[in-house]
C-alpha cells in the first residue's frame, strides 16, 4: 500500500481531522451502547449524562457534517482502502446493528433519538475516514 509523504501543517491537519473521526465514531457507538442499556438495564441510567447527551449527540452530528461536506475543499488523491479491521470486525457489527435498528423501528415505529444519532455519527466518522490521504495515521500492519 503506497502511503502519501506529508509534512508540516498538512500532517498537523489531517491528523487532527482523523482523531475527530476517531472521537465522533466511537462517540456513535456509546450513544447507541448508553441508549441501549439503559433500555433494558434502568438501573444504569445517569441523570447527568441524561441530560447532556442530546446537545453532545447534536453538536457531534452537526460537526461531523460540517467537516464531511467541506472536505469537498480538501486535497484529497484517491480514497483510502478500507483497513483490514474495518472490513473484518467493524463493518459487520455496524451493519449487523443497523439490521437489528432496522427490526426495531419497522416493530416499534420508533427508535430513540440518541440511537440515530449514533448511526450517523458512525456513518459520517466513516466517510471522512475513507477521505483521508494514505499514510494519515500509520495504517495498522
Amino acid at each position: 500500500m503506497e502511503t502519501e509523504e506529508l509534512e508540516g501543517w498538512k500532517r498537523q491537519f489531517w491528523t487532527v481531522i482523523w482523531v475527530f473521526t476517531e472521537f465522533i465514531g466511537f462517540g456513535g457507538a456509546g450513544l447507541i451502547g448508553y441508549t441501549v442499556l439503559v433500555a433494558y438495564k434502568p438501573i444504569f441510567r445517569s441523570a447527568g449524562l441524561d441530560a447532556l447527551t442530546p446537545f453532545l449527540s447534536s453538536l457531534a452530528t452537526i460537526f461531523g457534517t460540517l467537516f464531511l461536506a467541506a472536505a469537498v475543499y480538501l486535497p484529497a488523491s484517491t480514497p483510502r482502502p478500507a483497513w483490514p479491521h474495518s472490513r473484518h470486525y467493524i463493518a459487520p457489527v455496524v451493519i449487523a446493528s443497523c439490521t437489528l435498528a432496522l427490526y426495531f423501528l419497522f416493530t416499534s415505529h420508533i427508535l430513540p433519538s440518541p440511537v440515530v444519532t449514533g448511526f450517523g455519527l458512525l456513518a459520517i466518522s466513516g466517510g471522512l475516514n475513507r477521505l483521508m490521504p494514505r499514510g494519515i495515521p500509520r495504517p495498522p500492519k
